[in-house]
């Protein structure tokens, strides 16, 4: 949710983005539960959530919000809209929200999909000026895992 009020304390407009993302880890055996469990595998242990919530970028008087979500969201921008879960990262697409802060309005934009990479690990990314640093991690039970790391430039 996004606010914008004037000097007089009068909201100019209220934004809210859908988003509903689930994520869970599964695993098999007696120590491992609803939550995370006794694990060697990278990046278990502490930093969750890995593919779900959100980055935000500020740049030239706009917000940049980045997220993993389901494709048929691509539209979705206004609170009267529903949005459709996302509950396995592996069939998501990374997306682009842009809210300008003088008009208050949305754009949404896919920048990649997720179907056949490493997932985008989008909170973990590092913002450094108008440059968003992300680290992308496939887990891998039979074979290997994968990792990536990718930059992404406002402009």
């Amino acid at each position: 949710m996004t606010t914008k009020l004037d000097n007089q304390g009068n909201i100019k407009f209220i934004n809210v983005i859908p988003k509903s993302q689930i994520e869970t880890i599964r695993g098999a055996g007696p120590y491992m539960s609803g939550g995370a469990g006794f694990s060697s595998q990278l990046f278990i242990s502490g930093g969750l959530p890995f593919y779900s919530s959100f980055n935000c970028v500020p740049y030239k008087n706009k917000l940049v919000f980045y997220f993993n979500d389901n494709d048929k969201n691509i539209a979705v921008t206004k609170t009267s809209q529903t949005a459709k879960a996302v509950y396995n990262f592996r069939k998501s697409s990374c997306y682009t929200v842009t809210l300008d802060l003088e008009t208050g309005a949305v754009t949404r934009k896919m920048l990649f999909t997720n179907d056949d990479e490493p997932i985008a690990m989008v909170r973990h990314g590092m913002l450094s000026n108008n440059e968003l640093f992300l680290i992308a991690f496939r887990n891998s039970m039979l074979g290997k895992s994968s990792i990536k790391l990718g930059k992404i430039t406002v402009k």
